[in-house]
């Protein structure tokens, strides 16, 4: 059984960013990477760790 737990969850309205960042694509990105946790018939090895996303700072 594998557990993922997504925490300090600040999402804005779809094209908002906070500081310059975002967070709501960073969020869509990390439900995305935790697809790849889905358990599997064909195999019960373990899989592989997952990769954090991208961030997507701004300068400024």
């Amino acid at each position: 059984m594998k557990l993922i737990q997504i925490t300090d969850l600040h999402v804005a309205s779809e094209g908002e960013f906070t500081h310059g960042v975002d967070v709501r694509q960073n969020f869509l990105d990390i439900l995305q990477a935790v697809k790849s946790f889905a358990p599997t018939t064909s195999s019960s090895q373990e899989t592989s760790p997952m990769t954090p996303p991208t961030r997507r700072f701004t300068a400024g």
